[in-house]
């Protein structure tokens, strides 16, 4: 019986870093392991599925574009697509920085309901107790489950599976460093067997509106934080360079200061077409 086929795009990250001291987790550089190098380190794999590799990147999170994530999302929809291999799932070697914006992306864009999961590492393969090498088995392990499929885009971290559009990084160096707040994780990797809890129920996949296929650059859309007494100047600055957008992080429920509020109305009596939108800076709120 032949092994489930599961492809492993790899762009980087802590994952695929490495650090000249095993005891100083946090000092490495991002990018000196390739996608083999991840895969060969982890000879467990063989027995639990057929993977490949494709290398899309090999950078740090901090520098994924629009370029990255259309690739990942074309190539992925290619081999899911595919009816010359009949592929399990796809698996996402990502650094954890940016890791829920390219997971949030591939969920609205996979056309498949086919397993996708991201997965990083705090840790870079040469730290003391690296957490880089289980959470890729952990993600393969769910890639070929079928109870994963149609669930959307998964991010699979420290033995937990949460789904991309609620899941938030919040810490920056702990390994439980994925959560998704009020929401909670949709499931767990257990050593005997994988378990899920529920299933998210907003659009993903098949059911979402979004198609990239003509579309080769985003619009440009600025995020200003808002604080107590906060200016408007960089609201002001935001606009002025040609945003297409500006999503303004209020404070509570979204509100805004009398000076970010004059700069939204100024903006308003020039005739401008960006769209400015209000959203809240709080870690709870409807999403």
């Amino acid at each position: 019986m032949s092994l489930p086929l599961v492809y492993v795009l790899t762009t980087g990250g802590t994952i695929a870093g490495k650090g000249d001291s095993s005891v100083r987790p946090a000092d490495y550089e991002v990018g000196l392991l390739t996608g083999n190098d991840l895969v060969q380190a982890i000879p467990e794999l063989a027995q639990l599925a057929d993977t490949r590799v494709i290398e899309i990147a090999n950078i740090g999170s901090q520098d994924i574009s629009f370029g990255h994530w259309k690739k990942l999302a074309e190539t992925a929809n290619g081999l899911l697509s595919s009816k010359e291999e009949n592929i399990a799932g796809i698996v996402v070697t990502h650094g954890t920085d940016t890791l829920e914006e390219t997971a949030y992306f591939l969920n609205l864009t996979m056309k498949s309901d086919k397993p996708v999961v991201l997965v990083g590492s705090q840790r870079p393969p040469t730290a003391m107790s690296t957490d880089g090498p289980y959470n890729l088995y952990s993600a393969v392990r769910v890639a070929i489950q079928p109870e994963a499929a149609g669930k959307g885009t998964l991010v699979v971290m420290n033995e937990q599976i949460n789904a991309a559009r609620e899941v938030v990084k919040t810490s920056t160096f702990r390994l439980e460093a994925f959560k998704s707040g009020d929401f909670g994780l949709l499931g767990y990797v257990d050593t005997d067997r994988i378990v899920f809890y529920r299933a998210p129920v907003r659009r993903h996949g098949n059911n979402s509106e979004f198609d990239i296929k003509n579309i080769n650059e985003l619009p440009t859309v600025h995020i200003v934080y808002s604080y107590a007494d906060a200016p408007g100047t960089p609201i002001r600055d935001a606009l002025a360079s040609g945003a297409k957008g500006v999503v303004i992080a209020g404070a509570g429920a979204g509100t805004l200061s009398q000076n970010e509020k004059a700069a939204v109305a100024a903006y308003r009596k020039t005739g401008g077409e960006a769209i400015i939108m209000r959203s809240s800076r709080t870690e709870r709120a409807r999403h």
